[in-house]
């Protein structure tokens, strides 16, 4: 955790924000597209990561995105709202990140991508 995320342009909204990194972890097991297992290093509460968004940072899935719609913490399962494009190997680490909390900026201000 402490990393920190850039949600740069894209064509539905021209703001940058940043997010901080709520978790980082590794996938063990992938049982579907849309449900993948996570280390022993993640939370062991239930919901712990429910609502926030899941990054792959690591192997050819590096930068997908996803919303977690449920998480169980005695398993470390995530389950994902839509699913991933392929099955990420096992060791593939990735980090959550609230999206909702993300800082505009430093002054809590939105910048325009679009000006520097």
């Amino acid at each position: 955790p402490g990393e920190i995320m850039t949600v740069s342009y894209n064509p539905v909204s021209s703001q940058v924000r940043l997010a901080q990194s709520a978790a980082s972890g590794q996938v063990v097991t992938a049982p579907a597209l849309d449900q993948l297992i996570g280390d022993s290093a993640l939370s062991g509460v239930d919901d712990a990561y429910t609502g926030l968004t899941l990054v792959l940072t690591t192997g050819p899935l590096a930068g997908e995105r996803v919303l977690i719609a449920d998480y169980g913490g005695a398993t470390r399962t995530f389950q994902l709202q839509n699913p991933l494009s392929a099955t990420p190997a096992p060791g593939t680490t990735f980090d959550v990140f609230d999206e909702a909390a993300a800082v505009d900026d430093d002054e809590g201000r939105t910048r325009d991508a679009a000006r520097p």
